[in-house]
């Protein structure tokens, strides 16, 4: 895989090297993780010294599309503007004066009140103001979902707990033996922890020794993100979780405290009954495609991978032996596993992989007190070592992660050829992503794996016009992670069950998903027009919104209003659909600043890596929001025809064309445009072995009002 950093030998040469370090720290010292102190070390990240190159005008060549052509009001006068082959110069501006740079230093915790002590009329919604939409749609979906798949219908009748009696009621049928028995405890422990009840039988002793072995491991068993405060979600964290953890090879957090054999022996077990309940395989599969599709693919084997190798369920070391010698092994564990043996083995839903926690498991030891885990992560996509293109088995956080990837590689936007970008303007873009992906990582926090080491309108002003940030591809990959999603989860769920998923008393995931991805198609659109430039979207790609109203008829004055859908290769359909896109677009953005998401505390903290001395947790967290002064100016500017709108026979559209692909032949002034943005701070740090709540979190947060306020106040807990 592409994404994998050393060679294959080498890397499991020092697989083997470190499991068995694992084992030896783990049987030293008597268990797993204790408690202990709280943060430890924060390391900076917002270095000046070393900003990537500015872009140059000599390296900007679009191509001239001759149907690119705007109707616009500009500084009182109506002009024909077609943009497609002009430049637009970013940069961020330096604060003019002391009182203008306090302003730009205040931190504040959400956008709302951001917007509260500012006139919004002057922000330009940045990527990370449009994150905070992003954000409370992907929580409230995959919150809803987990909800649903708790107790409810969705998969299976009466959801993965009812799953979980009726493969408690199969063991139970099962001769006795110790895997057997630890079977029984496995599974009546996390029935108890999703808020069940169930008689372990033979299989007590084990079930408590599980539950205290696993409660009394906060890394494991603390409820993150979403999840925490929410009485049901935290019953469903902690029972996955559970779920979650490896039996059968003893490099593993123990939480069973038996032999590996016997463990492997008790995943067998569960095999059977599995393979003996065709109707229950069908749920436990369906399951875990979800968790695939919802997040990524495992990172560990699972109860399928075992059911090939029925013959040899009754020698754990002869079983051991073919999962190790199996396609699944080398795919999931070598190719995916980023815990370099934590979570080595069997578990009955296992971790997703990411791409990041693959770099980081590929990494020597030491490696991590030489530099900072981002660091490492950005600079390994932007030299071609990571690939974040999703692969054909990917799942939603491989396309969300995607979609954040011209943030530090800005050619491969489609963009790219309109804008350039001065080396501060790139670092705010790499700021950007170091902050987004961290709120991506903690809407799927229970399901990643951490990576463990060892273990026409108004009148417009003569500038650039920007809407919104132009992060065109961005954009445009976010819809398509969408509309991935919902095809997947109709799929697999099936459409009624998928439309039945509520959240809240008035809304269902399935409609959620479907208005967050009609916005950003429609951003995209947007974006493409301010930047002058035809839209990315495939025929018929916007044919899965079925929210849209598209007008009766294309019209000249529509084209002349939107003219990426202009194109002579769309449909009348695909126009009329695209049309509709931008209009939507154009409404959620006049009701932004009224919008509830803005509310959301963005400040999360997510674990990326476990440290073997310490045990201690190196995270990626989000301190807060600030201002930044972003200047947008035209480097090539747009070529214009004004229209003769005193005469009897006023420039028709096609004329305009006409005479822009000449060369135009208006000519105006266009003054630098200066808006500021709310942008994300970002901060890695280092805490002790206990996660925090995002409640704890926040409350050390709380104690600051700048970056440099909250990192002292996070030193000063440090041990």
């Amino acid at each position: 895989m592409g994404h994998v950093v050393t060679g294959k030998l080498i890397r499991i040469l020092w697989l083997i090297t470190s499991m068995l370090c694992a084992f030896c720290l783990v049987s030293c010292s008597g268990g797993g993780p204790g408690g202990g102190g709280t943060t430890k070390t924060v390391y900076e990240q917002e270095p000046a010294d070393d900003l990537p190159p500015d872009d140059t005008l000599a390296a900007k060549n679009p191509s001239y599309v001759d149907y690119m052509v705007e109707l616009r009001n500009i500084d009182y006068a109506l002009y024909y503007v077609n943009g497609s082959d002009s430049v637009i110069s970013l940069t961020l501006s330096e604060a003019e004066n002391e009182t203008e740079k306090a302003r730009l230093d205040q931190l504040y915790p959400t956008m709302q009140a951001l917007a509260a002590a500012n006139n919004p009329a002057g922000i330009l919604p940045s990527i990370d103001l449009l994150d905070r939409f992003t954000k409370t749609t992907d929580d409230a979906v995959y919150a809803a979902l987990e909800r649903a798949f708790h107790d409810g219908d969705a998969v299976n009748a009466g959801g993965k707990q009812q799953l979980l009696a009726d493969i408690l009621a199969g063991l139970k049928a099962q001769p006795a033996s110790d895997g057997r028995d630890l079977a029984l405890g496995f599974i009546a422990a996390a029935i108890h922890q999703g808020g069940g009840t169930a008689d372990a039988g033979a299989g007590t002793t084990f079930m408590a020794t599980i539950e205290s072995n696993f409660l009394a491991n906060e890394f494991l068993s603390k409820p993150l993100g979403f999840y925490a405060g929410d009485a049901t979600l935290e019953l469903v964290f902690q029972r996955d979780r559970l779920l979650q953890q490896s039996f059968g090879w003893p490099f593993q957090q123990q939480i069973t405290w038996s032999t590996p054999d016997i463990e492997l022996s008790a995943m067998a077990a569960i095999a059977t009954v599995l393979d003996d309940n065709p109707d229950l395989l069908a749920a436990y599969d369906k399951y875990q495609r979800v968790n695939e599709r919802l997040t990524n693919p495992t990172s560990n084997l699972d109860l399928r991978d075992l059911l090939p190798f029925k013959d040899q369920f009754g020698s754990p070391a002869a079983l051991r032996d073919a999962l190790i010698a199996s396609d699944a092994w080398q795919t999931k564990v070598i190719d995916r596993n980023a815990s370099n043996g934590e979570n080595l083995g069997v578990a009955f839903w296992p971790f997703s992989y990411s791409k990041e926690g693959v770099l980081m498991a590929s990494m020597p030891p030491g490696a991590v007190d030489q530099t900072d885990m981002m660091d490492i992560f950005t600079a390994a996509i932007q030299s071609g070592e990571v690939s974040l293109v999703p692969l054909s088995d990917s799942g939603w956080y491989d396309y969300q992660v995607f979609a954040l990837e011209t943030f530090l590689l800005p050619d491969r936007g489609y963009e790219y050829a309109n804008l350039m970008m001065s080396g501060l303007y790139k670092q705010r873009l790499k700021n950007a992503f170091e902050a987004l992906i961290t709120q991506r990582r903690e809407t799927h926090i229970k399901q990643l794996e951490t990576g463990c080491e060892l273990t026409c309108g108004p009148m417009e002003p003569p500038t650039p016009r920007l809407r919104v940030e132009p992060a065109i591809t961005h954009f445009l990959r976010t819809a398509r992670g969408y509309a991935m999603l919902v095809g997947a989860l109709k799929d697999v769920l099936g459409s009624d069950a998928f439309a039945g998923v509520p959240i809240g008393a008035d809304q269902t995931a399935a409609a959620s998903l479907e208005a967050s991805c009609a916005v950003f198609y429609g951003l995209h659109l947007l974006s493409c027009l301010d930047v002058g430039i035809p839209c990315g979207l495939d025929a018929g790609e916007l044919d899965v919104l079925t929210i849209l109203e598209p007008p009766e008829e294309l019209t000249e004055e529509l084209l002349a209003q939107y003219p990426v859908a202009a194109d002579p290769a769309l449909s009348e359909a695909d126009a009329l659909a695209l049309i509709a896109c931008c209009q939507h677009a154009e409404d959620w953005l006049a009701g932004l600043w009224d919008s509830d998401f803005l509310a959301k505390d963005p400040r999360v903290i997510v674990p990326v890596f476990k440290r073997a001395d310490t045990n201690n947790l190196r995270c990626w967290a989000v301190l807060g929001v600030k201002l930044v002064k972003l200047e947008a100016s035209y480097a090539r500017p747009p070529r214009l025809v004004q229209v003769n709108t005193w005469g009897s026979n006023p420039i028709t559209l096609e004329q305009a064309r006409q005479q822009l692909a000449a060369g135009g032949g208006a000519s105006i002034t266009w003054d630098p445009l200066e808006k500021l943005m709310p942008v994300y701070v970002f901060a890695e740090v280092e805490i002790g072995p206990d996660p925090l709540t995002r409640a704890e979190f926040r409350a050390i947060c709380d104690t600051g009002s700048t970056r440099e306020e909250i990192i002292t106040a996070l030193n000063a807990l440090g041990t």
